[in-house]
């Protein structure tokens, strides 16, 4: 039992190594998206609770979030926290979590560079009732100002499904360096 754990550690230890490896090499992209820096989503939040079995109800769910992500591997992989306020299941819930974004893809505006980014996201999230709940999904991100997500969470505690739709606005916009204008200088 002792060198099955120890075995199966020695080969998550790889697995993570091998991983940060290949997110490091694949990074080396010119992309403007995921900057170096800190994002600061604020999202407002909509979906359904239910645990999908005949005849269970399915409850609405609406709210409002914060996602503050530090990038942690440039042009690819932001960490950071997610807490959010919702109203669900008759009552107002409390839940919050880490999270990850990683880049997927990129959306080329030709000469322009790019107009947004793909993203696979991931969370473990903690509520005030007892939830418990991991899960993820996709969103995109829009010059780097707003963003639009679908994404499934397992409360594994409970046993229910969170599924959602959201759309965010980034509160912590960097301000472009101005432009020189030769012309309008004296």
């Amino acid at each position: 039992m002792k060198n099955n754990l120890a075995g199966l550690c020695r080969k998550l230890l790889s697995l993570a190594s091998l991983s940060l490896m290949v997110l490091t090499l694949s990074a080396q992209d010119k992309s403007p998206e995921f900057p170096k820096g800190i994002t600061g989503y604020a999202y407002i939040q909509q979906g359904v609770v239910s645990d999908f079995k005949k005849g269970s109800p399915r409850h609405y769910q609406l709210g409002l979030s914060l996602r503050p992500e530090l990038t942690l591997v440039p042009q690819r992989l932001r960490v950071g926290v997610q807490a959010q306020v919702l109203t669900a299941l008759n009552s107002w819930r409390v839940q919050a979590g880490p999270t990850a974004s990683l880049r997927l893809a990129d959306a080329k505006a030709g000469l322009f560079g790019t107009y947004a980014n793909v993203q696979l996201t991931a969370g473990h999230l903690w509520g005030n009732y007892g939830q418990r709940l991991v899960g993820g999904g996709l969103q995109a991100e829009f010059f780097q100002v707003a963003v639009l997500s679908v994404s499934a969470y397992r409360d594994y505690g409970l046993q229910q499904w969170w599924l959602q739709t959201s759309i965010g606005i980034n509160l912590l916009m960097k301000k472009r360096a101005a432009v020189s204008d030769p012309f309008s200088e004296p």
